[in-house]
């Protein structure tokens, strides 16, 4: 006589718990995958050149001072806590994209470029990159925000890092013009007069990491510092003006990575007008480098107060 195993069905309670335990493992990989990482590179740091020119690493320590002797390196680490600060509160909001903001330097100290590099490429899911400087030009004769990328002839993503560039500047540039009316966005400029034609160190050695490729990066001068209007108007204030810039910087990241989220990648590609939002439009009109952009658009509007005094 054969006699058949009687089969018990598990009890919906254990069910129930595996099921649990599984969708928050799934979740929480989901989450995790979603979840880009900024980084955020204040510019030079600490009392000694760091790296070297034959490795292509060499770091300064300080390349601008402001008339009342306020030094970039410490600005851009003041101005990159900031941007930092304002990544956690959007990522407190229920609203905003899941992104995560690091800084190569959380204090004076000056990791050459292999070390800002590393930083960048041993981050969880990087979404882009911006070098934090403030800059000077022949005793106070210029004014304005600009932002530099790695020449095209090194470049594959150079076509999305000028788009990236152009948009960053032009958002900051407005939000500095809250308090420098005068101010302007100056066109993006490419570092091939930089090292002999090498281009910037930094964009060299993030090129030895594959999963940076498609990361959009760029260095982003705030203010030209060596002129008494900027000392007076900006960096004295910077209580009140450093939050306002910073915002207007990590708003449009998050916004361009919301578009565009695996960073540049989706830009290196041929355009299509139809895909990945209104960012991925083509700058076919010449009168605005910006294209169709709607929420570059509306940056500029949001960050531009009209009849400021001078």
């Amino acid at each position: 006589m054969a006699f058949v195993k009687q089969y018990r069905h598990p009890s919906p309670t254990i069910f129930l718990i595996g099921l649990f335990a599984f969708l928050m493992v799934f979740a929480s990989g989901a989450f995790a995958a979603a979840e880009l990482t900024v980084i955020i590179d204040p510019g030079h740091g600490g009392t000694n050149v760091t790296g070297t020119h034959l490795l292509k690493s060499n770091s300064s320590p300080n390349n601008a001072t402001s008339p009342s002797g306020l030094r970039e390196k410490d600005l851009t680490l003041e101005l990159s806590r900031e941007i930092q600060r304002a990544f956690e509160s959007e990522r407190a909001s229920n609203h905003a994209p899941k992104i995560r903001c690091i800084l190569t330097r959380t204090n004076d100290w000056n990791p050459d470029f292999a070390e800002r590099a590393k930083v960048a490429a041993d981050s969880l899911n990087p979404g882009a990159l911006v070098s934090i400087h403030f800059n000077t030009f022949r005793h106070g004769t210029a004014l304005g925000t600009v932002a530099m990328i790695h020449s095209r002839f090194f470049n594959p993503n150079h076509k999305a890092d000028l788009r990236f560039a152009d948009g960053l500047t032009a958002v900051t540039s407005a939000a500095v013009r809250n308090f420098l009316p005068r101010s302007s966005a100056m066109d993006s400029i490419n570092d091939h007069h930089i090292h002999d034609g090498t281009g910037a160190y930094l964009f060299y050695q993030m090129q030895r990491y594959p999963q940076l490729d498609k990361v959009p990066k760029c260095f982003l001068e705030i203010e030209f510092i060596d002129r008494k209007d900027v000392q007076g108007k900006l960096l004295d204030q910077r209580l009140v003006t450093f939050p306002v810039i910073a915002k207007a910087i990590a708003d449009y990241i998050s916004c361009y990575l919301q578009e565009n989220p695996h960073g540049s990648s989706v830009l290196s590609q041929p355009q299509d007008e139809s895909a990945d939002g209104k960012f991925l439009e083509e700058h076919k009109k010449a009168e605005s480098p910006f294209g169709n952009s709607a929420f570059i658009d509306w940056f500029l509007g949001a960050f531009r107060r009209p009849n400021l005094p001078d």
